[in-house]
């Protein structure tokens, strides 16, 4: 075990990004470039004999500067909560600090995982009184990815019990060996209806041929503030007319909110169709000349996701400008990290795609390299 009291006095560590395999970080050394090139920028000529001697005593005296705080744990927790799903996770891990290199420190389960057992559950709360208790349970059935964090002794916490969306639900993690409780509070994101389409419209063929934009139209929920939707396109690899691989790929549209989260908005989500064909272009690669593509269904989903995750998403989108540290937020008592909920829609168009956006697939510029049969079946239809 590393003893993370101890300072470093060359690296300090920030945190980067969270997804639910690992908690990164960048190592920025510290030392007297930085302040080679500050000086060189701003003094002339004559004054380089001076900044030498500065940087002579800056890198040759000792120093009781302590770059590093003191240790303390800090407990670093992840959950996004869907009513419509079959098991619910939460990720509980730690932050860590010390004078080893980072890389070494990270590779160290006690590091980033409680080895002991946390008392993990969801209190669903209704007007003042305490509704339902939710116990969550340890498990490793979902490895982490691998890379330079330790994957020993790595858990989630699972429950299987159904939530409701009535009432808030309080997450409430108990730390034995340090008498410490972790607490956070979301509220559920409700079903909602589309307003331009009705279930009929899905038995349709579905066209990213027209020059018209294609618009999905819903009404918010309550409690939700971003929204974003995406097509999952099948599609099947056949190879000698007998071996057939089914296969998919996600078509992601840019992130739309509402004004509010008191629901009933109108929202409008307009979508250029060619895009589809570029999408499929740019991510589906070459295979044999004697391998076909045929098209299969298209799912449409619409994700609905809370002010907090809203609020998280801007903060951790890539930065554009020149600055570059961002604040960090977190709805974590007691702790850092993201509780919160969100609510998908799913939608699918079951004939596929019409007879005119299939052959486009077959000898479109974006995709006729990608061995799509035509309408009818024909196989390099398109070959002159």
């Amino acid at each position: 075990m590393i003893n993370k009291k101890k300072q470093n006095k060359n690296h300090k560590l920030i945190p980067l990004y969270f997804n639910f395999s690992l908690f990164a970080y960048y190592i920025i050394p510290t030392n007297v470039k930085f302040i080679t090139l500050y000086f060189k920028n701003k003094l002339k000529m004559k004054n380089y004999l001076l900044i030498a001697t500065i940087l002579f005593f800056i890198t040759s005296c000792e120093t009781d500067l302590q770059v590093n705080d003191e240790w303390r744990d800090n407990t670093v927790v992840y959950c996004v909560l869907n009513q419509k799903d079959t098991a619910h996770y939460v990720r509980i891990g730690r932050s860590f600090l010390g004078e080893e290199d980072a890389y070494i420190m990270a590779s160290e389960s006690d590091s980033i995982q409680y080895t002991e057992t946390l008392s993990v559950k969801l209190e669903r709360w209704r007007y003042g009184e305490l509704k339902q208790t939710i116990n969550f349970y340890p498990t490793n059935e979902i490895n982490k990815e691998t890379g330079d964090f330790s994957s020993e002794n790595y858990v989630l916490y699972k429950s299987k019990e159904e939530l409701k969306a009535e009432g808030k639900y309080k997450l409430v993690i108990y730390i034995p060996s340090l008498n410490k409780t972790v607490t956070s509070e979301a509220q559920l994101i409700n079903d909602f209806n589309y307003d331009n389409v009705t279930s009929n419209y899905f038995y349709a063929d579905l066209d990213f041929t027209s020059d018209k934009n294609l618009f999905i139209i819903w009404t918010s929920p309550e409690f939700a503030k971003i929204y974003q939707l995406s097509f999952i396109f099948h599609y099947n690899e056949i190879t000698n007319y007998t071996d057939t691989l089914k296969d998919s790929i996600i078509w992601v549209i840019p992130p739309i909110t509402s004004a509010s989260v008191s629901g009933g908005e109108r929202l409008v989500q307009s979508i250029n169709r060619e895009e589809f064909f570029k999408f499929v272009g740019s991510s589906l690669k070459e295979i044999p000349y004697d391998v076909r593509r045929e098209a299969s269904i298209v799912d449409l989903i619409i994700t609905a996701g809370s002010e907090d995750f809203y609020l998280y998403y801007n903060l951790n989108k890539p930065s554009t400008g020149i600055v570059q540290e961002k604040p960090v937020f977190t709805n974590i008592t007691n702790g850092i990290g993201l509780f919160t909920s969100k609510f998908s829609k799913k939608r699918t168009w079951k004939n596929g795609l019409n007879d005119r956006s299939i052959d486009s697939l077959a000898c479109g510029q974006f995709t006729q390299h990608l061995n799509f049969v035509d309408h009818s079946g024909n196989f390099h239809a398109c070959d002159e």
